[in-house]
């Protein structure tokens, strides 16, 4: 029979539940790329990933792929709770309504969609601060590189010139320096728009596109797509589904978290953009549509992982916690 845990959960608890447990071990396999992925999307220092990872590695060490991971350990928790949640809550619901005439596509997909809209409005704030710690670095790399360019008296007043510009970007003290300054310039919404366009966009397609690919994989296993096939299905082909799901996710709506990433990643008390239309404009002007796709191998590169561990562990969690195991292991 099905655990004791999963009989003593409601719908929405199971679903969160699950959900939490994906996005945190997700979030531990895969934040160096996710870091990789904002630092090339958002400043012209890196030429590509690969560059990103030489100059981290080489000015931050190891500890440098993990800067701001406090965040997102935190924040992707919360929006995985959120999304996942939502998500499993709605799709059971309407699977079980009797006046649903949704398709299961169509069903996943208006899942998916509320979902990613709940998880952008949670996750919003946890964002910003994210990004705010990955780029401060960045901006004070940036202003040594630039002082590099010009000339010293000596080598002595150099090295002096360089670490003081190093600093520039060094606005916050640690986590919770950064939330207070967040908090108290209202910055906490920046790039919301931008974030529910592309979590509402790129929801309602891999969501949909998961379900579909695992029940592929186990009508072409077992003959069929119900339940029970579903949870005999091997953790591989899981884990393929959801990688697929996310790679699709990321090729769909990377032109959206570039801007996003953008506004986000900004100076909190010196902002450029104060709103999408603009921050998108100047985007444009300054690398045409090829600056949309900065960084979208870092994306990919991540987001295969990233989703393939996610969507497994949640698709795990949920079986474990509802499937008789008798019907599991037939």
């Amino acid at each position: 029979m099905a655990t004791y845990l999963g009989q003593c959960l409601t719908l929405g608890q199971l679903h969160t539940l699950a959900g939490a447990t994906a996005s945190f071990v997700a979030v531990i396999s895969s934040y160096p790329l996710d870091l990789m992925k904002n630092r090339v999307a958002s400043a012209s220092l890196y030429k590509s990933p690969l560059d990103c990872m030489r100059i981290t590695w080489k000015n931050e060490g190891f500890k440098g792929f993990y800067k701001g991971v406090s965040s997102p350990m935190i924040g992707d928790v919360a929006i995985g709770m959120t999304a996942f949640g939502v998500y499993g809550y709605m799709s059971t619901r309407l699977k079980q309504s009797s006046n649903n005439s949704f398709s299961p596509t169509k069903t996943a997909a208006i899942s998916g969609g509320t979902a990613g809209l709940a998880a952008a409005v949670i996750g919003c704030p946890f964002e910003v601060v994210k990004l705010q710690l990955q780029m401060q670095y960045v901006r004070g790399l940036s202003a040594s590189i630039n002082v590099a360019s010009s000339e010293y008296t000596s080598v002595v007043n150099h090295a002096v010139a360089v670490r003081r510009a190093e600093h520039l970007g060094s606005v916050y003290r640690g986590l919770v320096d950064c939330v207070k300054q967040v908090v108290g310039s209202r910055a906490y919404n920046m790039g919301l728009t931008a974030m529910c366009m592309r979590n509402v966009v790129g929801w309602s397609i891999s969501y949909p596109t998961f379900e579909y690919l695992r029940n592929c994989f186990a009508e072409h296993m077992f003959g069929d797509f119900s339940e029970q096939s579903v949870a005999k299905l091997p953790t591989w082909s899981l884990m393929l589904s959801g990688g697929i799901s996310g790679s699709i996710f990321w090729t769909a709506v990377f032109p959206m978290d570039v801007i996003k990433a953008n506004m986000q990643g900004q100076k909190i008390n010196e902002r450029t953009w104060a709103c999408l239309r603009s921050c998108v404009g100047d985007l444009y002007k300054a690398g045409g549509f090829g600056r949309f796709y900065k960084g979208l191998s870092a994306a990919i590169l991540r987001a295969f992982p990233h989703n393939a561990v996610a969507y497994s562990v949640y698709a795990l969690v949920v079986t474990a916690l509802t499937v008789p195991q008798h019907a599991a292991v037939e």
